[in-house]
């Protein structure tokens, strides 16, 4: 068991202001240090032995990499859809793989409630897939960028992640998926 102190707290608070402190199963506060964060406002997160990568704990990475995977196998169907398309796939797998980039020069990624709001409201506003739209040539890429945009949707519940951003990828992604809907009715006709 290992205790933290209120002198620890402050040393490290000073040398780098934080708004959470992440406390593991295996960890104490002292009283001091407890008051210390409550008057400083600080959230205490309890961790139940979870490893960080930076700002993301180890499952977090994980399941950003296996998304990345899913994107670019997405990227590679679109490919023989329309190239364009499949590179603005290939760009967003490689956003989505800077957030697990621990990067002190990475900008930060505080979006306001406001921003946030706007860029949900456009990445729910969707159509969703029927099964008449996957019978088509184009079914399996349709079905793949599906389950990508809810997977990335999921996603943006996690809190340390950037929510707008994450947003803004599902929305880029319902926007492919409805001109691959355009080009295959084109073909049908």
């Amino acid at each position: 068991m290992k205790f933290i102190t209120e002198l620890s707290l402050k040393s490290k608070y000073y040398k780098s202001p934080f708004q959470s402190f992440y406390l593991e199963s295996s960890m104490r506060l002292t009283p001091e240090a407890k008051r210390f964060l409550l008057d400083k406002k600080i959230e205490i997160m309890k961790v139940d032995e979870e490893r960080f990568i930076g700002t993301l704990t180890e499952k977090q990475v994980f399941h950003i990499q296996l998304l990345v995977s899913d994107i670019y196998e997405c990227a590679l169907l679109a490919k023989n859809i329309d190239f364009d398309l499949s590179q603005t796939l290939f760009r967003i797998g490689e956003a989505v793989f800077y957030m697990t980039v621990d990067d002190p020069d990475k900008p930060s990624h505080i979006d306001t409630q406001e921003v946030i709001t706007k860029y949900q409201q456009e990445a729910l506003s969707y159509k969703h897939l029927v099964p008449i739209m996957v019978l088509g040539a184009y079914g399996f890429a349709l079905t793949k960028l599906d389950h990508l945009r809810n997977e990335l949707l999921l996603l943006s519940c996690q809190k340390n992640l950037p929510t707008a951003t994450i947003y803004q990828f599902v929305k880029e992604i319902s926007d492919i998926i409805d001109k691959i809907i355009q080009i295959d009715t084109k073909e049908r006709v």
